[in-house]
């Protein structure tokens, strides 16, 4: 799901509508998509419930989310009967700004050099084969993947700003979404997924809803088990591709 962002010019008020993807992990990126949809609702007063549905989160992120930004001074809150009157303030709309500038040069950007993300192998906790193993989630990748994903995830370490910064790029462009699932015993976060190559194989970045990894870590799946394939080890180094 795409979001038409408000891009507002704090001096002329004009007003031009973009897309963007649904869901950046960037916590910059995370602060625009809220003020985008709080925008986007044109609405006097604003319910949790509403923005979680835009935004396709629960109700108790939405409360959190709002709270963060608001104490970052990008917004004020009043509470009302019909729920809160929310004004962007001049801090959040220069924020959508400086976000809008990043996304024309992200996706103008024509340098093969930086569709490129170069890590270092690191051993991750398992967790992404627990993941990959819910059958609510393989049967999606799958179909919107065109290959059946080994269940298990290769971790790469980035170690330098240029990478992170190739990095931040490749997640500006449109996402795949795997959509969340509720069990009897848990609920279940969505993906999102990113087509990419190793060495000329089809494979993804995935970003998970809720991650404890930090931003230098990149998770990959591919249909075959990429340290066996590539006689990968831990510190080796990898480079992943983008178009």
């Amino acid at each position: 799901m795409d979001l038409a962002m408000q891009h507002i010019n704090p001096t002329m008020g004009s007003i031009t509508y973009l897309n963007i993807p649904s869901k950046i992990t960037s916590m910059r990126y995370q602060d625009t998509e809220l003020l985008s949809a709080i925008l986007r609702l044109k609405k006097s007063t604003v319910s949790t419930t509403e923005l979680a549905r835009v935004l396709d989160i629960s109700q108790q992120s939405a409360s959190r989310k709002l709270r963060h930004i608001e104490s970052k001074g990008l917004i004020t809150r009043e509470l009302c009967s019909k729920g809160q009157k929310i004004t962007v303030l001049d801090k959040g709309h220069e924020l959508i700004n400086t976000v809008m500038d990043e996304l024309k040069e992200a996706t103008s950007n024509t340098d093969t050099t930086k569709k490129k993300i170069t890590g270092y192998v690191t051993s991750g906790s398992g967790e992404g084969s627990y993941y990959l193993s819910q059958s609510q989630y393989h049967t999606q990748l799958t179909a919107k993947l065109g290959f059946s994903p080994f269940k298990g995830t290769l971790n790469l370490e980035i170690r330098d700003s240029q990478n992170l910064k190739n990095k931040e790029r490749f997640l500006l462009t449109l996402p795949i979404t795997i959509k969340g699932f509720t069990t009897k015993k848990r609920t279940f976060g969505r993906l999102l997924c990113y087509r990419c190559t190793i060495n000329k194989m089809p494979a993804a970045i995935i970003v998970p809803q809720r991650t404890h990894h930090n931003k230098k870590i990149v998770e990959i799946i591919a249909k075959d088990n990429l340290r066996k394939t590539l006689n990968l080890k831990d510190n080796d180094k990898l480079e992943v591709a983008y178009n």
